[in-house]
């Protein structure tokens, strides 16, 4: 799980894509439960999280090919493996449930 870290912060959206992928793939196989896992779920919603602004700038900025991810894309994909994992793995309860209060806002504390 710790040499997955690396890959979770690489800036490419196709990169995060392939991530994403992967963590549901170890949450369906309760791998997520092991030391690490939480900063997979981590990522996943830090996706869901991801500004408009960003999808603005992508549109602006990035080259268009087949292949290409957007960040309104990978928003999407992880909104949907969020709820995967939520609603369909129970060991999940197990890893998210702890560390709700470390992933919420100060405010809402």
């Amino acid at each position: 799980m710790s040499g997955l870290k690396t890959v979770l912060s690489d800036p490419s959206y196709k990169v995060r894509k392939a991530s994403a992928q992967v963590v549901i793939t170890l949450g369906s196989r309760d791998y997520l439960k092991l030391e690490g896992g939480q900063s997979h779920i981590e990522f996943i919603i830090r996706q869901c999280a991801i500004p408009k602004d960003e999808e603005e700038r992508y549109n602006k900025t990035a080259k268009k090919d087949a292949e290409a991810v957007s960040p309104k894309e990978l928003r999407s994909m992880c909104d949907n493996i969020l709820s995967m994992l939520t609603t369909t793995i129970p060991c999940m309860e197990d890893v998210r449930a702890p560390a709700i209060p470390i992933w919420l806002p100060r405010e809402t504390r």
